[in-house]
C-alpha cells in the first residue's frame, strides 16, 4: 500500500495578520523541520507545495501505522506552534483579528489538518493527479472540522 498525506495549517492567515509574515515563515520552517526529522527516521517522502500546504508519501506500512504517524505530526505541531504565540493568546486559546470579510473574529491557535489517502498500486487510472486533487479538496474541509484534524480515505470507498 501507498499513502499520500496532504497537510494544511488551520488559522494561518489570522496568525500572519497578527504576527507578520516573518513569523509565519518561522512556522512554515518549524513544520518543514518536523518533516525532515521524520523523513530521516522513517524514510518518508516529503514536499512543500507552497505557503502552508505540505505533503508526505508513505509506503511499506498498514493504514493503522500510517494513521499513527500522521496523528503524531498533527499533535506535535499543535504543541510546538503554541510557542509562537504571546502569553495572552496562549492563555485565552485564541487571537482576535479581522476575518476574510473584514469583521473582527476570534481564531483558535493554529493547528494542522491532514487528508490521508490510501492508494493501492494496481489501479493506476483512478489515481491521476486530478483525481487525487479532487479527493483532497472534498476531504480537507472534513478534516478541518474533525477534533483529531484527520480525514482518511481509501480509494475505491465512497465518501
Amino acid at each position: 500500500f501507498y499513502f499520500f498525506v496532504y497537510f494544511d495549517f488551520d488559522h494561518f492567515k489570522a496568525y500572519n495578520d497578527i504576527y507578520g509574515f516573518r513569523s509565519g515563515d518561522r512556522v512554515i520552517l518549524l513544520f518543514t523541520d518536523m518533516l525532515k526529522k521524520l523523513r530521516s527516521e522513517t524514510g518518508l517522502f516529503a514536499g512543500h507545495i507552497g505557503g502552508d500546504d505540505f505533503f508526505i508519501g508513505l509506503e511499506k506500512m498498514n493504514l493503522e501505522e500510517a494513521s499513527e504517524i500522521v496523528k503524531n505530526i498533527i499533535e506535535s505541531f499543535r504543541k510546538n506552534v503554541e510557542s509562537f504565540y504571546d502569553p495572552a493568546a496562549i492563555k485565552s486559546g485564541f487571537i482576535e483579528t479581522k476575518d476574510r470579510n473584514g469583521n473582527m473574529a476570534k481564531f483558535p491557535l493554529m493547528t494542522v489538518s491532514a487528508v490521508l489517502l490510501k492508494i493501492q498500486g494496481n489501479r493506476k487510472k483512478i489515481y491521476s493527479s486530478e483525481r487525487v486533487s479532487t479527493m483532497i479538496a472534498r476531504l480537507k474541509p472534513v478534516a478541518k472540522c474533525k477534533e483529531n484534524k484527520l480525514s482518511i480515505h481509501v480509494f475505491g470507498d465512497k465518501i
